[in-house]
């Protein structure tokens, strides 16, 4: 539990951050606050999501030093059929709590997002889990019964390690569109065991509109991976104009719904035509190129950084074990290239509050 010195110590950083977010709503009345400091996160991926592995804390040192406050876990079940109910998931609760842990003592928060991964989402021809539906009432009863047992799982043990942010979910566009009532069910039986905010991560180009519970949750989750050129070598000018109706799409959305849009996930290969299908994994042969992946990076932040409706960004993705990156890596991650500096230093930039990594430990959910 809470002590009551860190109790104070919450309610003295929040009415800070709520000072500094009613300034910014007194030049811009109509954009929504966030309930949160804003999240300079990534996404950090681990074998079968136990974050047991032993170079977890140096990978964490690593982030701290690209000023990374928020880290994204992202726990699995598996659904061997996305057109079956039946999926599964191991309780690896131990070793995530004592992640999250140690977390917690370096003064860094946590954005718990678990995932359902199949392996009918893999190779050239994979699906995607938009796709995931069932043919029966009947199956998608069963099939909300097992994904509750997922989500209610981990929103237990996100309420026990006090946990920042929690989201239900990720993309599944046809189980959204067909079954709104399921999901504002599961919301509530989520919200009877957690007590901190709460978010779904929407699919941006197709999705994110379609919702209709979003009014049920605490902040726009999406899911963005922005077609911006099919050039193959764009300039930072061509992208940052590209990314102009991208970000006028998200600041109008925000605004018709009242709630901060956060950026769930974003990420770019390292590969000529990065700009272009970026939701695609870069395919063996593909053409290496770190100078495209760090001027997307940097026209990201140029646009976004001080957009008042912005609650944060995640990045896909760092990994543990601390093998993969580098300059010959054609994949998401930044590590080991231009794109991490560029990353570290706009994290490091104070227009979004000036806690800095680690300082921030006085705010606690």
């Amino acid at each position: 539990m809470i002590s009551g010195t860190r109790t104070s110590e919450k309610a003295l950083f929040l009415a800070l951050v709520l000072l500094a977010a009613s300034s910014c709503a007194r030049q811009a009345s109509s954009e929504p606050l966030s309930p949160l400091p804003f999240q300079r996160g990534v996404n950090l991926a681990t074998s079968m999501g136990a974050y047991s592995h032993p170079d977890g804390s140096r990978t964490l040192e690593e982030l701290l030093g690209l000023n990374v406050e928020w880290i994204q876990m992202v726990p699995f079940a598996w659904q061997r059929d996305i057109e079956k109910p039946d999926l599964q998931f191991p309780d690896q609760t131990a070793t995530q709590v004592d992640f999250i842990e140690r977390l917690h003592r370096r003064g860094m928060h946590v954005m718990m997002k678990p995932h359902v991964w199949s392996p009918q989402f893999w190779g050239e021809n994979g699906r995607w889990r938009g796709e995931l539906q069932m043919h029966s009432d009947r199956d998608w009863t069963r099939w909300f019964r097992n994904y509750e047992k997922f989500i209610l799982h981990y929103a237990r043990l996100s309420e026990r390690a006090e946990v920042e942010l929690f989201s239900i979910g990720l993309e599944y566009r046809e189980a959204t569109r067909q079954k709104p009532r399921a999901w504002r069910e599961l919301i509530r039986k989520v919200r009877s065991v957690y007590s901190g905010p709460i978010t779904y991560g929407a699919h941006f180009q197709s999705e994110m509109e379609e919702i209709p519970f979003w009014e049920d949750l605490d902040f726009v989750g999406v899911i963005l991976y922005p077609e911006l050129t099919d050039a193959d070598h764009p300039e930072l000018e061509e992208l940052l104009r590209a990314w102009g109706p991208v970000a006028e799409r998200l600041r109008r959305f925000s605004v018709k719904t009242g709630k901060p849009i956060l950026i769930a996930e974003i990420g770019f290969n390292s590969i000529a035509g990065a700009a272009h299908e970026p939701w695609r994994w870069a395919r063996p042969g593909s053409r290496l190129d770190l100078k495209l992946q760090a001027r997307l990076y940097e026209a990201t932040f140029r646009v976004l950084w001080e957009a008042p409706w912005l609650a944060g960004i995640y990045f896909w993705k760092w990994g543990i074990p601390m093998e993969g990156g580098g300059p010959l890596d054609i994949h998401y991650t930044p590590k080991g290239k231009p794109s991490s500096k560029i990353l570290g230093e706009w994290f490091g930039r104070c227009e979004r509050g000036c806690t800095g990594t680690g300082t921030a430990a006085g705010w606690e959910r």
